[in-house]
This record gives C-alpha cells, structure tokens and sequence, in this order.
C-alpha cells in the first residue's frame, strides 16, 4: 500500500482487522436502515410510494436472502408484515413473489442457515413469515 510516495507494508493479520472491521460497521448500517424502513413504513402514504416502485419489492427480495443477517431478515419481515396488513397492497405483494420467499424461509430445512447455527431467531423469522402470510389470506400455504 502507497502512502506519501513511499511504500508502507501492512501484514495480512492487520488488513484482515480491517476488512472485518469494516464489515461489520456495513451490517450495523443496513440493519439501522431496515430499522428506519420498518418504522417508515407504519405511514400509509409511505407505504403507497414503498409499492409503486416494483424495484423497491425486489430490493426487498434480495434482503430475505437466508445467507443474510438473521436480524435483518427479521426487520425485513416485519415490514412486509405491516405493508401486507393493507389488503389493497396484496395483489403487488403476490405477484412480487413475496409469498413464496416467505414460505422458503418458514420452511424447517433453512432454518440452520438463516440463524448462523443458533435457535434464537429461528422462533422470530417463522412468526413472521406466517403472520405475513395469515395477513394476505394465505394460511392454506401453512
């Protein structure tokens, strides 16, 4: 690495430091963005805008991803949880393909994954993936 024109050598451990240093603080930003996206959310007129834009639904897809953070996940779903509390909103949800990603992370073979090995929010990601769900009159798929 060049600093001042001159060449400065970091050893792997420090840069590694770094690198996860730096992680981390990305993952505290996204999960206090998600925090901001659940309490936004709770405003119907947000919630209007949140729907009109198909990219937003799909942003939101990719979140739900079971290698993601189990907190994120449970943030995530709490929000789509609340939007799918308005039945106008059910429609777009669906033929965003929510139902289906919220049914693939209720299923029990994922839950090793999206826990990080644990069991403390196997219990959370499947109360709120069913209470979505139960929301949009899906409980058959339970």
């Amino acid at each position: 690495i060049f600093f001042n024109n001159g060449l400065t050598s970091f050893n792997s451990f420090t840069l590694s430091e770094f690198f996860q240093n730096h992680l981390r603080v990305v993952v505290v930003v996204i999960i206090l963005a998600a925090r901001l996206l659940t309490i936004l959310s709770q405003d119907q007129n947000f919630q209007l805008k949140f729907i009109e834009n198909k990219q937003n639904l799909s942003i939101i897809i990719d979140m739900l991803n079971i290698n993601n953070d189990p907190h994120l996940i449970c943030l995530i779903l709490q929000t789509l949880g609340i939007i799918a509390l308005n039945p106008n909103f059910h429609e777009v949800l669906t033929q965003a393909d929510i139902p289906d990603t919220v049914l693939h992370l209720i299923l029990p073979a994922d839950e090793m994954f999206y826990t990080n090995q644990t069991t403390k929010f196997a219990r959370y990601v499947k109360h709120l993936g069913a209470r979505i769900l139960v929301y949009m009159g899906l409980l058959t798929k339970l």
